[in-house]
């Protein structure tokens, strides 16, 4: 268990010898019965049609397209079959862990706030795992992935959305920045 009781299962291997990460858990102790957290190694998220913001959309289909499922790179919050929430983020070889995107379907306005609160409060007893041994009082965020998408103005949009969601959720200019995110928007949520 870690500081805010999620179970995270890790384990070490495959061909790139990188660390998977395990959640399955009902999220009734963040006052949502019946929704349930998992990592995609559990369950791969299937989003379809518009109800998802498109940069979020487009940056789960885009970690799926890697490793980032078997790995364990999404959580998702699942309501009866069907993903209402999800968290997109990365493990660098050092420093926090770091989102690059995290959010809810359009059609969620009910329990929205709740369901990230538990997404970052999954992350940082991911952080918590031996096997990672990271802070578990910072997360970084970054729309770094954006630069793949090849529409440039949509790509220029998506970042904006993308940094809008993170300031909504009290994340703040990262200074100074390590060297992965030189030169890129990159921010910062302490935890006390």
């Amino acid at each position: 268990m870690g500081q805010l009781d999620f179970t995270v299962h890790a384990s070490v291997g495959g061909v790139d010898n990188d660390v998977k990460i395990r959640v399955d858990a009902p999220l009734d102790r963040f006052g949502l019965p019946g929704l349930t957290l998992r990592s995609s190694s559990v369950k791969a998220p299937n989003i379809e049609g518009t109800r998802w913001p498109p940069e979020l959309a487009w940056a789960i289909t885009d970690r799926l397209a890697g490793a980032g499922a078997r790995k364990g790179r999404i959580l998702a919050v699942w309501q009866s079959g069907q993903v209402v929430a999800a968290c997109v983020w990365h493990v660098h070889e050092r420093g926090p862990l770091t989102i690059f995107d995290l959010g809810c379907r359009n059609d969620v306005k009910k329990d929205a706030d709740r369901m990230r609160t538990a997404l970052l409060a999954c992350l940082r007893d991911i952080a918590e795992v031996p096997e990672l041994h990271r802070t578990t009082d910072q997360l970084y965020w970054t729309d770094l992935p954006l630069d793949r998408m090849p529409d440039k103005e949509q790509r220029k949009q998506a970042k904006h959305e993308v940094r809008q969601r993170a300031a909504s959720l009290k994340f703040g200019p990262l200074s100074p920045r390590p060297r992965w995110l030189k030169g890129e928007w990159a921010a910062v949520r302490r935890f006390s």
